[in-house]
C-alpha cells in the first residue's frame, strides 16, 4: 500500500505534525468542545450525559455509529440500549482512567455490531481529555491503513477487529513505536497519522 506519510516517523516530526494540526482553527474548536463536554460531565452514570458524548464522540471522530441505528441491516446499534449499556459497566470511570484496556471488550457487548473504532476512541476521549492520560490506541481507517503501509500484516490487523480483540492491536502500534525509537505517546501518534493520512497536514 503506498503510503501518505510525509514527515519520517521521529518524535521531532511527530511533535511538527502535531503543532500544525493544533493550528487549524477546525482541530482548535472541536478540541476545545471535546475538553468542554468530557469535563463537564465526565462520569459515565447519567444517561442523558452518556448519549450525549456518544453522538459527540460519533461526530467528532467519524467512527460511523449512527448510521447503524438506521442501517437497513438486521444488525443495527439500538442507540438508547447502547447508552444504558455503558452507564451499566462497573467501575467504568475508574476504568477508563487507569486505562483498562479490557474496558473496550465490555463497550463491545452493548451490541452486536462492531463498533471497535467508536470505543477505542471513547476510551481515549475520556482518559486524555478527562484524566489527562495517554494510554488508548485508536482504531480507524487512517491507522490501519498507516499500519498496513509499514508492513503490519493485514491479516493481523483483520482477525483483531473481527475478533475485537483490543490487546493484539495495541500491542502492535506499542511494537512499532519501540522499533523506531518513538518516545512520544499514543495520542501525538495517532495524530501524527491521522493529520497526514487525511491530508490536512
Amino acid at each position: 500500500m503506498r503510503t501518505k506519510i510525509k514527515y519520517e516517523l521521529t518524535d521531532k516530526n511527530i511533535d511538527l505534525v502535531n503543532q500544525k494540526l493544533n493550528s487549524l482553527p477546525a482541530c482548535q474548536t472541536t478540541d476545545q468542545l471535546l475538553k468542554n463536554m468530557l469535563n463537564n460531565w465526565p462520569n459515565n452514570t447519567n444517561f442523558h450525559a452518556v448519549i450525549t458524548k456518544i453522538l459527540l464522540i460519533d461526530f467528532v471522530f467519524s467512527t460511523n455509529l449512527f448510521r447503524h441505528v438506521y442501517s437497513k441491516r438486521k444488525a443495527r446499534v439500538d442507540l438508547i440500549g447502547f447508552a444504558k449499556h455503558i452507564v451499566s459497566i462497573k467501575n467504568f470511570d475508574s476504568r477508563v482512567q487507569r486505562g483498562d484496556n479490557t474496558l473496550i471488550n465490555d463497550i463491545l457487548l452493548g451490541t452486536e455490531v462492531n463498533i471497535f473504532s467508536f470505543a477505542t476512541k471513547y476510551c481515549m476521549a475520556h482518559n486524555v481529555y478527562v484524566y489527562g492520560k495517554d494510554d488508548y490506541c485508536i482504531y480507524d481507517k487512517s491507522i490501519r491503513e498507516y499500519l498496513i503501509s509499514v508492513g503490519i500484516k493485514r491479516s493481523a490487523l483483520n482477525n483483531a477487529f473481527s475478533q475485537k480483540d483490543y490487546a493484539s492491536f495495541e500491542s502492535m502500534i506499542d511494537e512499532h513505536l519501540k522499533n523506531n525509537n518513538i518516545t512520544r505517546g499514543k495520542r501525538a501518534f495517532d495524530q501524527y497519522v491521522w493529520g497526514q493520512w487525511t491530508g490536512r497536514v
